[in-house]
């Protein structure tokens, strides 16, 4: 009987509609975020403070302090904080102004002024020269009209200081009536904290509430305690600043290191914006360069310490935002908010990453803006094999020297076959290609990994009368691969395991439970294929009636896998495992991986035609 042609099911071509749906989307939310910023900018800012705030609300609270009056005390003491520091900030900077009026410090700046010019002027004089001269007039053209007279237009004195009030008034009140919705909007929000998390919560399908509370905890916990750090490691920077200008001798060094601390929560713009001011000073205060020097390499030393040790010492990876998008982040943030946008950068990112993390539709964002690895080792060691990259397989391989060989085996080696082996039966991959992956996992268990394997002679020493795992390829180059890796971890964990070709198998397992060895048989297959030589082989160990323990490991994407496991015990088959680690436990329960039977990664099936 013939057997039927499989039938194949093109799914309808929505991939590319969800993606434009996703980028409509996407599109519509930046222009809701840039039309309604007026509204939007003050609930980021409330919700900001928020977070910064809630620790010390709790606090109040614990110290028998209601709710509100913690909300109102800690948002006046905040707001106390500010304004006193403008009003510092307000009387030094007034007592600069004046002092930069005196002839000494203008001296000083056109002294340095003075070879920037000359060096103008020189290149003015190099232009002028290698101009053209203008060509002569032909005889008998009539010449040009002399230029008009300038008008004199008569201008009436402007309005005086009083005339200007009306057009101050507005962007001034503007930002009053900003500041105190922000004020307001945060006394809220510290009062209603709970509430308001539980509306949230709220909004939430039932079968999602555990997904959103962690979310919620995670993004609290990520975004107040990236605020706490910053504020700590910006007043540490404020105070070194402010100390390290008072010995150069830079005026009003304490107005420079709070400036530093609240400019510094802009992400990487800030510190330079705060050190433009001491450094211009610098440079009108003495005659010569040494001191502005002086303040860019104070700046920039103290803040390359701050970046590179002290703030990953203490961040470690509790923003989970990698440095790439960050930068893209304060870009993006920066032209859509301006400022405050840059202000807010870092904890709407942290929120966003949060929600791929957590939302598995969003898991592209977690992919995008996260620290963590975007590809694993197994598709990173397939792509370098599929491009004939074997130093870089190496390399990859090498970096996983602390990692324990199994997992080595499991979530790198593994992977990489069985996702050449898939793309091959998809047609996306020809037969040298499909090779080349396998030659190169035979390149590195031979090379970089040949001295943590285990040698010929301790394989030898495992051999006795004790149980005995006898090992088989299904079919083809990927299963003999697969059976040495399993070879390998039996024999390092100290049992003792023979591999047999296909032809050789029944009479292997008939020889050593003859000899009186308890025979524990071992198919390896890669899925997809292979499944009926799997199944040919448990029936020829069957037949031979010795009462050996038949184990299929079956790695890889398996379409049904009930269907699979079914067909395999009823071939002969006593179990079925799913992954490298789970199979040395079974065929070598004296070996206990690290690494539990978990599906490989990154290994789902892709639509029909992807």
């Amino acid at each position: 009987m013939s057997r039927p042609k499989p039938v194949s099911v093109r799914p309808l071509p929505v991939a590319g509609e969800k993606a434009f749906y996703r980028l409509a989307v996407i599109l519509m939310i930046v222009g809701v975020l840039y039309w309604a910023q007026t509204v939007i900018l003050p609930l980021a800012l409330a919700v900001l403070f928020a977070f910064a705030l809630t620790p010390v609300a709790d606090w109040m609270e614990r110290r028998k302090f209601g709710r509100v009056p913690a909300a109102l005390l800690s948002t006046a003491a905040v707001i106390a904080l500010i304004v006193g520091v403008l009003t510092i900030a307000e009387r030094q900077t007034e007592q600069l102004v004046n002092d930069l009026r005196g002839d000494v410090y203008r001296e000083n700046v056109t002294r340095k002024l003075d070879p920037i010019l000359d060096l103008i002027n020189r290149l003015d004089k190099v232009e002028s020269q290698v101009t053209p001269a203008p060509q002569p007039k032909p005889p008998g053209e009539p010449p040009k009209p002399s230029d008009p007279p300038t008008p004199v237009v008569l201008k009436q004195p402007g309005p005086g200081i009083i005339g200007w009030l009306p057009s101050l008034a507005r962007p001034v009140a503007e930002v009053a009536a900003t500041l105190l919705l922000v004020a307001v909007l945060t006394v809220f929000m510290l009062v209603q904290r709970e509430t308001t998390r539980d509306r949230v919560i709220g909004l939430a399908r039932r079968r999602q509430l555990a997904m959103t509370t962690r979310a919620l905890d995670d993004a609290a916990h990520r975004v107040g305690r990236f605020l706490l750090l910053q504020a700590a490691t910006n007043a540490v920077m404020g105070l070194i600043v402010g100390v390290g200008l008072g010995l150069i001798g830079v005026p009003y060094p304490a107005l420079w290191g709070m400036l530093t601390a609240a400019l510094r929560f802009l992400p990487y713009v800030g510190i330079w914006l705060s050190a433009l001011f001491p450094f211009c000073l610098a440079l009108a205060v003495y005659p010569g360069w040494g001191p502005a020097l002086l303040v860019l390499a104070l700046y920039g030393g103290f803040d390359l310490v701050m970046t590179n040790a002290v703030e990953p010492l203490l961040f470690g990876h509790g923003t989970g935002v990698s440095s790439m998008a960050l930068v893209l982040a304060a870009v993006f943030w920066a032209f859509l908010w301006g400022p405050v946008g840059l202000l807010l950068a870092v904890p709407l990112t942290v929120c966003l990453v949060v929600l791929g993390e957590h939302v598995p539709s969003l898991s592209f964002l977690r992919t995008l803006l996260g620290d963590a690895p975007a590809v694993d080792p197994g598709a990173l060691f397939f792509h370098r094999a599929l491009v004939g990259d074997y130093d870089g397989a190496a390399v990859l391989i090498g970096e996983q020297s602390g990692t324990p060989l199994v997992e080595v085996y499991g979530q790198v080696l593994l992977p990489a076959l069985v996702q050449a082996k898939m793309e091959r039966e998809r047609g996306n991959l020809d037969t040298d290609e499909e090779r080349r992956v396998y030659r190169a996992a035979r390149a590195v268990l031979s090379g970089v990994l040949a001295t943590r394997r285990p040698t010929e002679s301790g394989a030898d020493a495992a051999k006795g009368a004790g149980p005995v795992v006898i090992g088989c390829a299904a079919h083809g180059l990927p299963d003999q691969v697969a059976v040495g890796m399993l070879r390998d971890l039996v024999v390092g964990a100290g049992g003792e395991m023979v591999v047999v070709p296909s032809t050789k198998l029944a009479a292997e397992v008939a020889s050593r439970v003859q000899a009186g060895r308890v025979v524990t048989v071992c198919i390896a297959t890669i899925a997809p294929g292979g499944l009926s030589r799997a199944a040919r082989l448990c029936e020829q160990v069957r037949a031979g009636k010795t009462g050996s323990r038949v184990v299929v490991g079956r790695w890889g994407f398996e379409p049904d896998e009930n269907a699979a496991e079914k067909f395999l015990k009823s071939s002969g088959a006593s179990l079925l495992t799913r992954t490298l680690a789970e199979t040395l436990h079974e065929v070598a329960p004296e070996a206990r991986p690290a690494l539990p039977p978990e599906p490989l990664p990154a290994l789902r099936p892709a639509p029909v035609g992807a």
